[in-house]
């Protein structure tokens, strides 16, 4: 994790001297606001770490934070699927009709059925649960930074719409 954030940070503190050099420099070159992923290759190899074992970490991470993601998803699910059961349960009681009671009965155990395969689901992924907590302690951090990055795409695009109203001869080369 700690590569993971230090290329990181690095990288967006590139992009973002190159995109404040850009805006206050109209004959600025724009080729140093490359793609996130290039920038990032650079700046693994700025801070000596071997940009396929950075591109590794990466996927790691962001496979450990969408499995974290689905299963947080999945617990929220099972709470509201716990809520239907329970609603269910009392219409049923409390109906008269047969065939209401016997449609509920058969919507309680269909949703019962789908929390059994939650739960089935839940304890094939106790494996990642040490990766889970590593990343947890990080998710601040990754948090701030993705803001950051949205901040830096976004300036970048208003710096690109401002360059596209600008006379030619004063605009940039790509």
């Amino acid at each position: 994790m700690e590569v993971y954030l230090a290329v990181k940070r690095k990288a967006l503190g590139r992009l973002e001297e190159a995109l404040d050099r850009w805006q206050n420099s109209p004959a600025a070159p724009t080729r140093e606001l490359l793609e996130l992923t290039v920038v990032e290759k650079d700046a693994a190899k700025a801070l000596g770490i071997d940009p396929a074992r950075y591109r590794a970490i990466q996927e790691t991470v962001a496979r450990l934070t969408a499995l974290k993601g689905r299963q947080e998803d999945a617990l929220r699910l099972e709470r509201e699927l716990r809520r239907s059961v329970e609603e269910l349960r009392f219409q049923a009681q409390h109906t008269k009709d047969q065939a209401t009671r016997e449609f509920l009965q058969a919507q309680i155990t269909s949703l019962q059925e789908a929390l059994a395969r939650l739960a089935e689901e839940r304890t094939q992924q106790t494996a990642d649960e040490a990766s889970f907590v590593v990343l947890s302690r990080y998710r601040v951090e990754m948090a701030q930074l993705q803001a950051r990055q949205d901040r830096v795409a976004r300036r970048l695009r208003e710096a690109w719409g401002a360059a596209a109203k600008r006379p030619a001869a004063s605009r940039p080369a790509p």
